[in-house]
């Protein structure tokens, strides 16, 4: 079998010589679909991949296409998708999350469905799917202006953003099967997965198939799998459960110590998901006393001295005194990635 690409009711096979080639390119996202499959059938073995930026300046790696393959054959054994599969795309193809299920739809025989990418992609007209991959911020939109969206979807996976406690909640209602994957650029390809919704949801992520995880001497994740041509060595910390399921804790990067006390920001972002109508987040700030401080950013005007006050006086109640923030800032918007994960401040 050959995966095909449907689009605006066209099938369009995904071989080296098929009719993908007569694919509209009018539009960004779709040049974008165009390039990357000019890229993949143009005979060499490697291919260019972008990081989003999130921790940096963005960077280009030059990646195996074999291993690109591996990584496509694991997802769908991990989710037992087979040939013929009815896939979503509604990633944009310029980043690895969207490159990825076109490589899956090439090597897994799928029959990948596109859509432009947008906000809020999943709407009441779409027909039903075996699978689809988004941001937590496009489900979270898309449940928002349609309550039902996705509910046609039998497996959908988020990734490129942690999803958040006030999601998670929306989404234990939902009658399909929801996972939040953890991966990156470096490791091509999602290498844990974790439950969000259902029946064995679950806090912690556990490895696919053939992937090994340690840690460094700074409790980092280090990740190994046959699709991976070296260990991936990266600055997330967790704490392990057993030989496959870990816990994330968050980027070391992150990290704040303040006067000696270590605080993962993800982790009291995390315990206050429910506290905010606005997005917010922790950093750490220079201080000359503590070394740091912790900061809550706040996506909003700034609040008037008297409500300020009131909502320190609760975080502090909250949190106590060693981990509620010295500081509040206040943005106008945030700076975000293209897969809606915020940058954050750094110190």
């Amino acid at each position: 079998m050959v995966g095909k690409i449907i689009f605006q009711s066209k099938t369009y096979d995904l071989s080296p010589d098929g009719k993908w080639r007569d694919l509209p390119s009018d539009q960004d996202w779709l040049k974008s679909i165009h390039q990357t499959l000019e890229a993949w059938f143009d005979g060499s073995d490697l291919m260019s991949l972008q990081s989003s930026g999130t921790t940096g300046t963005p960077k280009t790696m030059t990646i195996q296409k074999s291993n690109m393959a591996l990584g496509a054959q694991l997802t769908a054994q991990h989710f037992e998708l087979k040939p013929g599969t009815e896939a979503l795309l509604c990633l944009p193809a310029a980043y690895i999350a969207g490159k990825m299920m076109l490589v899956r739809s090439i090597v897994n025989a799928w029959n990948l469905h596109l859509i432009p990418p947008s906000s809020a992609p999943l709407q009441d007209d779409l027909p039903s799917f075996d699978f689809a991959a988004l941001t937590p911020m496009q489900f979270q939109k898309s449940k928002a202006t349609h309550p039902k969206a996705g509910e046609n979807i039998e497996t959908i996976i988020l990734g490129g953003a942690s999803v958040s406690k006030a999601l998670s909640s929306l989404l234990q209602h939902h009658p399909k099967k929801v996972f939040e994957t953890y991966g990156m650029t470096e490791t091509i390809t999602h290498i844990a997965t974790r439950k969000v919704n259902g029946e064995n949801r679950s806090d912690y992520f556990t490895c696919l198939p053939g992937v090994k995880y340690t840690w460094d001497e700074r409790r980092c994740l280090c990740i190994e799998a046959e699709h991976l041509p070296e260990k991936v060595i990266t600055n997330d910390r967790i704490e392990p459960v057993d030989f496959t399921t870990f816990e994330l804790l968050g980027r070391i990067d992150n990290l704040v110590n303040s006067g000696g006390v270590k605080i993962h920001p993800e982790q009291l972002e995390t315990h206050l998901a429910n506290w905010f109508d606005v997005d917010f987040y922790f950093s750490g700030r220079k201080d000359p006393l503590l070394g740091q401080k912790l900061v809550l950013h706040l996506e909003r005007p700034p609040l008037d001295a008297r409500s300020e006050k009131l909502l320190m006086d609760s975080l502090r109640d909250e949190l106590g005194s060693v981990k509620s923030p010295k500081e509040i800032i206040y943005h106008p918007e945030f700076k975000r990635t293209t897969s809606g994960k915020i940058i954050r401040e750094k110190a």
